[in-house]
């Protein structure tokens, strides 16, 4: 994978810090206007952490990262759900994202429409 020096920097860091200042990272890393480095840091970022905490803090995580990449262009916010699909998976299990990818494939149609 390509990364931008501030992801690479990133992802070095994070392996070395307490989960708190992992997820300020990854807030961080959500805010990088580049798709392609938004997508990769936040892929790496999200794994470290999700080794570490607990589904209760996943899911404060989703929640903070929804709200701030819903803002982004909807082809930038439909790749940053696909990035973000491992943590829909472990809160909700496969039906979770299967149901997701339902609802979006539903909203393209009746978009398609309009």
């Amino acid at each position: 994978m390509k990364y931008s020096p501030k992801s690479k920097a990133m992802i070095e860091m994070s392996n070395y810090m307490p989960p708190i200042y992992q997820q300020k990272l990854i807030k961080i890393a959500a805010q990088i206007d580049n798709t392609e480095f938004r997508s990769q840091t936040l892929t790496e970022l999200i794994k470290n952490y999700g080794n570490l905490v607990s589904n209760e803090q996943m899911y404060l995580l989703l929640v903070d990262l929804l709200q701030t990449l819903s803002k982004r262009p909807l082809e930038d916010f439909l790749s940053d759900l696909y990035t973000l699909s491992p943590i829909f998976v472990r809160l909700g299990g496969q039906e979770a994202m299967d149901k997701i990818l339902a609802e979006l494939k539903e909203w393209e149609k009746t978009n398609e429409k309009i």
